[in-house]
Protein backbone atom coordinates (compact mmCIF):
# COMPACT_ATOMS: atom_id res chain seq x y z
CA UNK A 1 0.00 0.00 0.00
CA UNK A 2 1.49 4.00 -0.99
CA UNK A 3 2.02 5.64 2.20
CA UNK A 4 -0.55 8.52 2.31
CA UNK A 5 0.82 11.82 0.94
CA UNK A 6 0.68 14.69 3.76
CA UNK A 7 1.59 18.32 3.25
CA UNK A 8 5.59 18.80 3.17
CA UNK A 9 7.56 21.65 4.71
CA UNK A 10 10.77 22.10 2.95
CA UNK A 11 12.12 23.67 6.35
CA UNK A 12 10.07 20.63 8.62
CA UNK A 13 12.82 19.84 11.04
CA UNK A 14 13.48 16.00 11.81
CA UNK A 15 11.08 15.48 14.42
CA UNK A 16 8.36 17.17 12.87
CA UNK A 17 9.27 14.69 9.34
CA UNK A 18 9.23 12.25 12.01
CA UNK A 19 5.62 13.17 13.26
CA UNK A 20 4.19 13.11 9.70
CA UNK A 21 5.19 10.11 9.08
CA UNK A 22 3.44 8.31 12.18
CA UNK A 23 0.56 10.57 11.33
CA UNK A 24 0.64 8.91 7.84
CA UNK A 25 1.09 5.28 8.78
CA UNK A 26 -1.89 5.93 11.60
CA UNK A 27 -3.81 7.07 8.77
CA UNK A 28 -3.42 4.26 6.77
CA UNK A 29 -3.86 1.94 9.30
CA UNK A 30 -7.23 3.76 9.83
CA UNK A 31 -8.25 2.94 5.98
CA UNK A 32 -7.57 -0.53 6.18
CA UNK A 33 -9.41 -0.72 9.53
CA UNK A 34 -11.97 0.72 8.14
CA UNK A 35 -11.89 -1.38 4.94
CA UNK A 36 -12.33 -4.33 7.20
CA UNK A 37 -15.20 -3.20 9.51
CA UNK A 38 -17.36 -2.23 6.19
CA UNK A 39 -16.72 -5.64 5.16
CA UNK A 40 -17.47 -6.97 8.59
CA UNK A 41 -20.53 -4.58 8.35
CA UNK A 42 -21.67 -6.14 4.98
CA UNK A 43 -21.43 -9.53 5.95
CA UNK A 44 -23.31 -9.32 9.77
CA UNK A 45 -26.06 -7.14 7.13
CA UNK A 46 -26.10 -10.55 5.15
CA UNK A 47 -26.42 -12.36 7.82
CA UNK A 48 -29.21 -10.88 9.18
CA UNK A 49 -31.19 -10.30 5.71
CA UNK A 50 -30.57 -14.05 5.12
CA UNK A 51 -32.77 -14.70 8.32
CA UNK A 52 -36.12 -14.28 5.95
CA UNK A 53 -34.97 -16.20 3.50
CA UNK A 54 -34.48 -19.23 5.78
CA UNK A 55 -37.94 -18.50 6.85
CA UNK A 56 -39.33 -18.90 4.23
CA UNK A 57 -37.67 -21.74 3.06
CA UNK A 58 -38.74 -23.81 6.17
CA UNK A 59 -42.32 -22.73 5.32
CA UNK A 60 -42.00 -23.86 1.71
CA UNK A 61 -40.50 -27.10 2.42
CA UNK A 62 -43.31 -27.38 5.78
CA UNK A 63 -46.24 -27.05 3.37
CA UNK A 64 -44.52 -29.22 0.50
CA UNK A 65 -44.17 -31.79 3.32
CA UNK A 66 -47.47 -31.83 4.37
CA UNK A 67 -48.84 -31.50 0.15
CA UNK A 68 -46.72 -34.87 -0.76
CA UNK A 69 -48.18 -36.63 2.81
CA UNK A 70 -51.83 -35.85 1.15
CA UNK A 71 -50.74 -37.03 -2.12
CA UNK A 72 -49.45 -40.13 -0.67
CA UNK A 73 -52.27 -41.14 0.80
CA UNK A 74 -54.66 -40.21 -2.19
CA UNK A 75 -52.36 -42.20 -4.32
CA UNK A 76 -52.35 -45.26 -1.53
CA UNK A 77 -56.10 -45.26 -1.47
CA UNK A 78 -56.20 -45.07 -5.67
CA UNK A 79 -53.32 -48.27 -5.94
CA UNK A 80 -50.76 -45.65 -8.07
CA UNK A 81 -47.40 -45.84 -7.65
CA UNK A 82 -45.82 -43.10 -4.94
CA UNK A 83 -45.67 -39.86 -6.51
CA UNK A 84 -42.91 -37.64 -6.12
CA UNK A 85 -42.70 -34.19 -5.01
CA UNK A 86 -40.37 -32.09 -7.06
CA UNK A 87 -41.82 -28.85 -5.02
CA UNK A 88 -40.62 -31.00 -1.80
CA UNK A 89 -36.91 -31.30 -3.40
CA UNK A 90 -36.79 -28.15 -4.51
CA UNK A 91 -37.68 -26.46 -0.96
CA UNK A 92 -35.41 -28.60 0.55
CA UNK A 93 -32.75 -27.35 -1.36
CA UNK A 94 -33.35 -24.06 -1.48
CA UNK A 95 -33.00 -24.44 2.51
CA UNK A 96 -29.89 -26.53 1.86
CA UNK A 97 -28.05 -23.67 0.13
CA UNK A 98 -29.28 -21.06 2.48
CA UNK A 99 -28.24 -22.90 5.77
CA UNK A 100 -24.71 -23.06 3.73
CA UNK A 101 -24.69 -19.43 3.20
CA UNK A 102 -24.96 -18.81 6.32
CA UNK A 103 -22.04 -20.85 7.80
CA UNK A 104 -20.10 -19.36 5.11
CA UNK A 105 -21.25 -16.01 6.42
CA UNK A 106 -20.72 -17.22 9.74
CA UNK A 107 -16.83 -18.25 8.76
CA UNK A 108 -16.11 -14.68 6.85
CA UNK A 109 -17.24 -13.01 9.80
CA UNK A 110 -14.89 -14.86 12.41
CA UNK A 111 -12.14 -14.30 9.96
CA UNK A 112 -13.25 -10.60 9.45
CA UNK A 113 -13.33 -10.09 13.29
CA UNK A 114 -10.01 -11.39 13.84
CA UNK A 115 -8.34 -8.99 11.10
CA UNK A 116 -10.53 -5.93 12.17
CA UNK A 117 -9.50 -6.54 16.06
CA UNK A 118 -5.93 -6.91 14.83
CA UNK A 119 -6.28 -3.59 13.24
CA UNK A 120 -8.12 -1.70 15.71
CA UNK A 121 -4.77 -2.90 17.93
CA UNK A 122 -2.55 -1.45 15.50
CA UNK A 123 -4.52 1.81 15.10
CA UNK A 124 -4.51 2.36 18.76
CA UNK A 125 -0.39 1.60 18.95
CA UNK A 126 -0.15 4.15 15.95
CA UNK A 127 -1.61 6.88 17.81
CA UNK A 128 0.48 6.17 20.43
CA UNK A 129 3.61 6.73 18.34
CA UNK A 130 1.94 9.67 16.58
CA UNK A 131 1.55 11.13 20.08
CA UNK A 132 4.87 10.45 21.41
CA UNK A 133 6.36 11.82 18.44
CA UNK A 134 3.82 15.24 18.72
CA UNK A 135 5.57 15.73 22.19
CA UNK A 136 9.23 15.26 20.92
CA UNK A 137 7.94 18.04 18.51
CA UNK A 138 6.78 20.24 21.95
CA UNK A 139 10.13 18.37 23.78
CA UNK A 140 12.09 21.63 21.54
CA UNK A 141 10.24 24.03 23.88
CA UNK A 142 11.67 22.99 26.45
CA UNK A 143 14.84 24.85 26.78
CA UNK A 144 12.93 28.19 26.21
CA UNK A 145 10.26 27.74 28.74
CA UNK A 146 12.79 26.89 31.51
CA UNK A 147 14.74 30.00 30.64
CA UNK A 148 11.62 31.73 31.00
CA UNK A 149 10.34 30.10 34.16
CA UNK A 150 13.59 30.19 35.89
CA UNK A 151 13.22 33.83 36.98
CA UNK A 152 9.50 33.31 38.70
CA UNK A 153 10.52 29.87 40.07
CA UNK A 154 13.58 31.48 41.82
CA UNK A 155 11.18 34.31 43.34
CA UNK A 156 8.59 31.87 44.25
CA UNK A 157 11.29 29.77 45.52
CA UNK A 158 12.37 32.39 48.14
CA UNK A 159 8.30 32.85 48.68
CA UNK A 160 8.91 29.28 50.19
CA UNK A 161 11.87 29.65 51.97
CA UNK A 162 10.79 32.52 54.04
CA UNK A 163 7.16 30.87 54.16
CA UNK A 164 8.94 27.83 55.49
CA UNK A 165 11.00 29.94 58.19
CA UNK A 166 7.91 31.43 59.23
CA UNK A 167 5.70 28.10 60.00
CA UNK A 168 9.29 25.81 60.39
CA UNK A 169 7.83 23.50 58.47
CA UNK A 170 5.94 22.01 61.51
CA UNK A 171 2.23 22.86 61.60
CA UNK A 172 1.39 21.13 64.69
CA UNK A 173 3.65 23.58 66.29
CA UNK A 174 1.51 26.43 65.70
CA UNK A 175 0.52 28.76 69.14
CA UNK A 176 -2.49 29.46 70.07
CA UNK A 177 -2.54 32.62 68.35
CA UNK A 178 -1.18 32.04 64.84
CA UNK A 179 -3.30 32.91 62.36
CA UNK A 180 -4.90 29.59 61.01
CA UNK A 181 -5.63 31.40 57.85
CA UNK A 182 -2.46 33.21 57.22
CA UNK A 183 -1.11 29.62 57.18
CA UNK A 184 -3.75 27.79 54.98
CA UNK A 185 -3.00 30.82 52.80
CA UNK A 186 0.90 30.14 52.91
CA UNK A 187 0.18 26.55 52.08
CA UNK A 188 -1.10 27.39 49.35
CA UNK A 189 1.40 29.22 47.95
CA UNK A 190 3.70 26.46 48.42
CA UNK A 191 1.72 23.53 46.88
CA UNK A 192 1.70 24.75 43.63
CA UNK A 193 5.86 24.54 43.68
CA UNK A 194 5.76 21.72 46.25
CA UNK A 195 3.48 19.62 44.31
CA UNK A 196 2.42 18.23 40.78
CA UNK A 197 -0.85 20.42 39.55
CA UNK A 198 -3.63 18.03 38.97
CA UNK A 199 -6.11 20.77 37.70
CA UNK A 200 -6.99 20.88 34.22
CA UNK A 201 -5.01 23.07 31.81
CA UNK A 202 -5.66 27.26 31.84
CA UNK A 203 -3.99 30.14 30.63
CA UNK A 204 -0.64 29.39 28.49
CA UNK A 205 -0.93 25.51 29.17
CA UNK A 206 -4.56 25.22 27.82
CA UNK A 207 -2.74 26.76 24.61
CA UNK A 208 -0.16 24.59 24.65
CA UNK A 209 -2.56 21.40 25.04
CA UNK A 210 -4.45 22.97 22.06
CA UNK A 211 -1.41 22.60 20.03
CA UNK A 212 -0.78 19.09 20.93
CA UNK A 213 -4.11 18.34 19.62
CA UNK A 214 -3.22 19.51 16.52
CA UNK A 215 0.30 17.79 16.04
CA UNK A 216 -1.61 14.79 16.03
CA UNK A 217 -2.98 15.48 12.55
CA UNK A 218 -0.98 18.63 11.52
CA UNK A 219 3.25 18.03 12.09
CA UNK A 220 3.41 21.72 11.06
CA UNK A 221 1.12 23.35 13.52
CA UNK A 222 3.41 26.04 15.00
CA UNK A 223 4.09 25.99 18.96
CA UNK A 224 3.07 29.14 20.80
CA UNK A 225 5.14 31.88 21.40
CA UNK A 226 7.46 31.90 24.32
CA UNK A 227 7.60 34.96 26.57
Amino acid sequence: MSRLALKQEGSRDPSRAALADAIARLAERQVERDRIKAAFDAAEQRGLDLYPEIDAAEVAVQEATALQRDELVASVMRGDEVPTNRRLSEAEARLAAAHQQQAAIREARKALRVDLDSFEESVRLAGGTVAEHARIVLWQAMPDLIRAAEPVRRQLRQMVEVLKLITDNRPHTLVANDPRSDYETALSFMRPVLMVATDSPSGDAAAWAAVFDSLLTDPDAPLPTIG
